[in-house]
């Protein structure tokens, strides 16, 4: 189930995430790779799975893969960038 203002905006995939997530950091594409998969494997730990499956739920498949974390400590495979 989408929620009210799911899907509002400009949809992109994940090359322009880890741009957008560099752009906005300052820092190079490389490190913003590293660390948006990292916040997001502590925020797959800090809430529940039915919260991540909702977030996951609204966004593109190749995002939707960094939600993917099952282990304590792993980060989801991603294509270098």
């Amino acid at each position: 189930m989408l929620q009210p203002y799911a899907g509002i905006g400009d949809p992109f995939g994940l090359e322009e995430f880890f741009r957008l997530v560099s752009e906005r950091a300052g820092i190079g594409m490389q490190n913003a790779s590293l660390q948006a998969r990292v916040v997001i494997g502590v925020l797959c730990e800090a809430v529940s799975m039915g919260e991540i499956e909702n977030v996951r739920s609204q966004l593109p498949h190749d995002i939707r893969q960094l939600f993917m974390v099952e282990n304590e400590g792993d980060l989801p495979e991603v294509p270098d960038v």
